[in-house]
């Protein structure tokens, strides 16, 4: 280890005093603890913007209270890692493993979390405003009331993900694996979900206003009572999905599978269903309907 990180260490293990005195007589500079084994550590509310951890062993640190903005984890070991309420407003997470870490209540608006592993991690009530998810695992991970608004999860894993009454307007979840993911009573108002296998989600009391969900496989997922006024459904797969009592004012369905689908209660004035798959009976029941464009 060079005689810098050693230093850096020593400044560490001073506490918020040595550590505010050395940022005071380096201006410009910051810590490097790159690669540095820190498994354990209690570095909780302190101030350590900018810091380097990339490639370091963190491994069940408390970072809680702390501040962390624009600091450098990537590729770090992160593994049940306490960041409750920490700021890390655009930190950089990409390719860490942030595995069973608790993130409650933390600030990471416009963070990087490119290729991490966030399985399993708790998450609830966090900000990630504008954060960057792109390919991260984030199987079993729980989000409720998180703050997502416009982050970027193109082709994360994300299944069985409780996304509950969280809000993610105008994200972008394209390409996304999401089977049996719940979303009850989120917003995900103008979300791209094109391509996403949805296969027996949970969107009851969903907002899905102007959502675009083309391509997407949403077999056996349940949508009922859910806005869907103006989504684009287009060529999208339902068959089987419970859209009971479901708002599809002026939505698109053009193309769409919708064998099997459950339609009781539906609100279907303006919606479009040209070139659909659909059983006879429900091309009945659809027909009668006042107010709809060509099936």
């Amino acid at each position: 280890m060079s005689v810098t990180k050693l230093e850096h260490l020593g400044v560490l293990r001073g506490g918020p005093e040595a550590i505010a005195a050395w940022c005071q007589s380096h201006p410009g500079e910051v810590l490097d603890l790159s690669a540095a084994n820190l498994q354990g550590a209690n570095l909780s509310g302190l101030n350590l913007a900018g810091a380097n951890f990339s490639r370091a062993d963190l491994t069940g640190v408390n970072f809680s209270g702390a501040m962390l903005d624009k600091a450098d984890f990537s590729g770090a070991k992160m593994e049940r890692a306490d960041l409750r309420e920490g700021s890390f407003l655009y930190a950089n997470f990409t390719a860490a493993q942030l595995r069973s870490a608790d993130l409650r209540l933390g600030r990471f608006c416009a963070a990087n979390f490119t290729e991490a592993n966030l399985r399993e991690t708790n998450c609830i009530g966090s900000d990630f405003r504008k954060a960057m998810f792109v390919k991260s695992k984030l199987r079993g991970a729980v989000l409720r009331h998180a703050k997502l608004r416009e982050a970027d999860m193109m082709g994360a894993r994300m299944k069985d993900v409780d996304f509950r009454e969280s809000n993610l307007t105008g994200a972008n979840l394209s390409g996304t694996e999401l089977i049996k993911a719940k979303f009850c009573e989120a917003n995900l108002g103008r979300v791209n979900f094109r391509g996403a296998d949805m296969r027996g989600a949970d969107l009851r009391t969903s907002n899905l206003n102007e959502a675009v969900l083309t391509d997407t496989n949403l077999s056996g997922a349940n949508l009922s009572a859910a806005n869907l006024s103006g989504a684009n459904s287009s060529d999208a797969t339902l068959s089987g999905a419970m859209l009971r009592k479901t708002d599809l004012t002026n939505a698109d369905f053009s193309g769409a599978n919708l064998s099997g689908v459950r339609l009781w209660g539906a609100h279907m004035r303006g919606a479009r269903f040209s070139r659909c798959k659909l059983s006879w009976s429900h091309r009945l029941y659809i027909g009668m309907l006042a107010g709809l464009k060509a099936i």
